[in-house]
């Protein structure tokens, strides 16, 4: 990916760090964060900015752990590449207005957007009822989406720990991203299914 101006990406960037950890605080200053109301604008795909698919285990292991699909022009940090394994970590896809439609719906079909939670520190609160909450560690994929919420940015998040969910997760983008980048993707499920196996630790 060639960045043309890449001060104003960083600008960019920092901007939209600091508005989500100001979304971060009112969270951790209790206001009310209503699910309905959160989904309903996350389904509102004209309000979604960025949808990330990241796995923890495949962080730990080397291998291509996050997958980030934005709308064009939405900056990003570079690709991650390693250079002793000489593999890419991480990798963007750009997707329009209806490919953020198609696949938000998919999701929404599918009963991905079912329980979601927001982030304080290094735990995942449910949305509906605090008393749910898990780290990274503790399942196979995270889905990030930074959307808007009452007119400013947010991060909201759900998980994936069954393989058969994840594998159509997979297939849906394949099928709504078409020809862009498959290898990756293909690679992304065949790293997963290799996690099959993992014996998640229990919440400290």
């Amino acid at each position: 990916m060639i960045y043309r101006n890449y001060k104003c990406m960083r600008l960019r960037l920092t901007i939209i760090l600091i508005l989500l950890i100001n979304i971060q605080l009112r969270v951790e200053a209790q206001d009310i964060i209503v699910y309905e109301d959160v989904r309903r604008e996350l389904v509102n795909y004209g309000s979604l900015e960025i949808i990330s698919v990241y796995s923890y285990h495949l962080k730990q292991n080397s291998e291509l752990y996050l997958i980030d699909i934005m709308r064009p022009g939405t900056f990003s940090e570079p690709p991650e590449f390693d250079i002793k394994t000489k593999k890419q970590l991480t990798i963007d896809f750009e997707a329009d207005s209806l490919m953020l439609k198609r696949i938000i719906d998919f999701m929404d079909n599918n009963r991905f957007l079912d329980s979601l939670y927001v982030r304080i520190n290094d735990r995942y609160i449910n949305i509906k009822t605090t008393d749910n909450i898990f780290c990274d560690y503790e399942t196979l994929v995270v889905i990030d989406f930074v959307h808007r919420y009452k007119g400013e940015l947010m991060q909201t998040y759900t998980k994936i720990d069954d393989i058969n969910q994840l594998d159509l997760l997979i297939s849906g983008l394949e099928d709504i991203l078409g020809v862009k980048k498959p290898k990756f993707l293909k690679d992304y499920k065949e790293s997963i299914r290799k996690l099959r196996d993992i014996k998640y630790c229990p919440l400290n």
